[in-house]
């Protein structure tokens, strides 16, 4: 069998510009050598590259914290290393990179291959909004909301703010539906949710599908009386949307009834997700019972 020269495998193994590969001294980070993959991929030439620190090229604290948590297992006696950064390109865009390292017996210096994962990255990311959105409206589903909402109510308990949470629920839907039928039914869906995304306010207000012809709105910092107002510009303006079935112009346009709960900016007790949710849904109720398109309330929780 032929053998392969020492010039020949490192055209292959380390010029050829498929990963990143370079040198790093363990005393200070300090990168020794790289290869023509770092201009490839990150827009670095090898020489740019060498004699910086590895982690002058991340920015947020939790790449850093990785760095340091990956080299301080060299005292432990291990021979590879492995960690995930995202990497500054010289265009100071980020790439995500996968880094395996082997260290040296001396354990004087690291060998360390990276692998851009950024594609990887944002197709995950891309599947995780998938799977956290309802699929007939586009908005965030009911388990993302009751997340957020659980969240949101420790911090107003630890930061003294208040939180508010609006029911929203299509009046007379299981006839609409019944009529015109399932399809023309979620258009319907995709209609209100668009109409109720358009009139919030402020970004930090969130709305989700929560179960069949049913929206919840959770808003931060909110106290009743301010909660109470933004559902009433809720139901006016979808009021004035006058959304209806096109194809029966005769076909009364469609309407919300809403429901309010609030906990106080000064509450002295916690208040569960589920009390907050049921309290909404008791005044979505009321408003529902009383004929629908308008909007009730529940006394503030917490006190």
């Amino acid at each position: 069998m032929a053998q392969v020269s020492a010039s020949v495998l490192k055209e292959y193994f380390y010029d050829m510009p498929i990963d990143l590969f370079c040198v790093i001294r363990v005393s200070d980070r300090q990168i020794l050598q790289a290869n023509p993959s770092f201009e490839y991929i990150l827009g670095w030439k090898p020489e740019e590259m060498v004699g910086q620190l590895i982690d002058t090229f991340v920015n947020s604290e939790m790449d850093k914290a990785n760095i340091e948590k990956a080299f301080a297992k060299i005292n432990l006696d291990v021979h590879t290393l492995t960690f995930e950064t995202e990497f500054r390109s010289k265009n100071n865009s980020f790439r995500w990179i996968d880094w395996k390292c082997y260290i040296d017996d001396e354990k004087q210096n690291i060998f360390a291959i990276g692998r851009d994962v950024t594609t990887l990255k944002e197709t995950q990311k891309q599947l995780l909004q998938q799977s956290l959105t309802d699929r007939v409206t586009g908005v965030a589903d009911r388990q993302t909301f009751l997340k957020l909402l659980q969240k949101e109510l420790i911090e107003g308990m630890r930061l003294h703010h208040a939180t508010s949470v609006i029911m929203v629920d299509i009046d007379h839907f299981k006839n609409f539906n019944e009529r015109f039928g399932i399809q023309k039914g979620d258009d319907c869906l995709r209609q209100v949710a668009t109409a109720l995304k358009t009139c919030l306010r402020r970004k930090t207000d969130f709305l989700a599908r929560f179960e069949n012809d049913e929206f919840a709105v959770l808003l931060s910092h909110n106290n009743l009386e301010k909660a109470i107002k933004s559902a009433e510009y809720l139901r006016s303006s979808l009021e004035k949307f006058a959304l209806r079935q096109e194809s029966d112009k005769t076909h009364q346009p469609i309407t919300i009834s809403l429901g309010v709960a609030s906990v106080a900016e000064n509450a002295t007790k916690e208040v569960a997700s589920e009390v907050m949710l049921a309290s909404a849904q008791h005044a979505l109720s009321v408003s529902q019972h009383r004929g629908g398109n308008q909007v009730n309330y529940a006394e503030e929780l917490g006190s």
